[in-house]
């Protein structure tokens, strides 16, 4: 299986859609910077699909994914979190 494959096209898809929605995503971070002066970050959830030829689709892209507390979410989302915490410190 050709990973890089997989995640290139995943990569693609990522950075398309940020394109397509950073004019909102300023104009949000824009509204939060006239009251804070922290720096803001956004947490977007991918769903994708891999289909029998590897080939990736966009499903939905989430702007406000919730981090719920089920076995599925602590097994996948928390880890995640913790990933994306450590990257911004």
């Amino acid at each position: 299986m050709d990973f890089d494959h997989i995640w290139s096209q995943i990569e693609d898809i990522a950075v398309k859609t940020v394109l397509i929605a950073l004019p909102e995503m300023r104009e949000d971070f824009n509204k939060i910077a006239e009251y804070s002066c922290y720096n803001t970050y956004k947490l977007l959830g991918y769903d994708l699909m891999i289909d029998k030829d590897l080939k990736v689709h966009l499903i939905e892209v989430n702007g406000r994914p919730e981090l719920k507390d089920h076995v599925l979410d602590k097994t996948v989302n928390r880890p995640m979190v913790t990933l994306e915490k450590n990257i911004f410190e």
